[in-house]
């Protein structure tokens, strides 16, 4: 694959956590974590991929790529970047049914279809505790939005990561790369979906493919039923 000229964004504005803008859900100002696609194994960007790896071989291959951050409103319109998105799984320990739910939240363009992935942007912000590496910054986007979307004791860290998921049939898929992982999680311990978690429920996966599923869900299904 041809590499592109990567524009630079050193001077780029700081996050701004606080404005919104209402017609795209975006924050005004923010930040997203970019990987140039120029950059990236042309195994991961399949048509439509779902491509099961080691963690430690994944970010081997991950820390020799440049990795900086773009204003959002410019990475959602150009393919040459692919947004980096921590794609959560979810399951109750000891079950084997997953996490499903219809989508409400602010990315509009997949509203009304089920899910099973939670994840999201990652932001300067995750960069926690000084965490510069890449792998440091995931796992700071990956706990935040774990937090955010089920409650403080949904144990983030706990996940495993199962691959990476790539689509091109759709606007945001063209602009998203999906790390997948699989979060075991007792439902016991104060289990509290977000409100962006419309109509959750625990779903056998063999019976999650008669949903009408966003198409980054079938792949990550992939990664799952190779799992087991």
């Amino acid at each position: 694959m041809a590499k592109q000229k990567k524009p630079d964004h050193s001077d780029s504005p700081p996050v701004s956590r606080n404005a919104i803008d209402a017609g795209s859900g975006q924050k005004a100002g923010e930040l997203v974590l970019c990987m140039a696609a120029g950059d990236l194994p042309e195994k991961w960007l399949g048509t439509s991929a779902a491509v099961p790896l080691k963690a430690a071989d994944f970010f081997a291959q991950a820390s020799r790529v440049p990795f900086c951050w773009v204003p959002r409103s410019e990475a959602e319109t150009q393919p040459e970047w692919k947004q980096i998105i921590p794609y959560v799984l979810v399951r109750p320990a000891g079950g084997n049914h997953l996490l499903c739910y219809r989508r409400a939240g602010s990315e509009k363009r997949l509203h009304d279809l089920w899910s099973v992935g939670i994840g999201g942007h990652i932001n300067p912000l995750d960069q926690g505790h000084g965490a510069a590496d890449f792998k440091g910054i995931v796992a700071g986007g990956l706990s935040r939005e774990i937090s955010e979307e089920l409650g403080p004791d949904a144990g983030a860290a706990d996940a495993v990561f199962l691959g990476v998921i790539n689509e091109e049939a759709t606007p945001v898929g063209r602009v998203h790369l999906g790390l997948v992982f699989l979060l075991d999680i007792d439902p016991a311990n104060g289990l509290a979906p977000s409100d962006e978690l419309a109509d959750w429920q625990w779903v056998a996966p063999g019976r999650l493919r008669k949903r009408r599923l966003e198409l980054w869900s079938e792949l990550a299904i992939e990664l799952f039923f190779d799992l087991n």
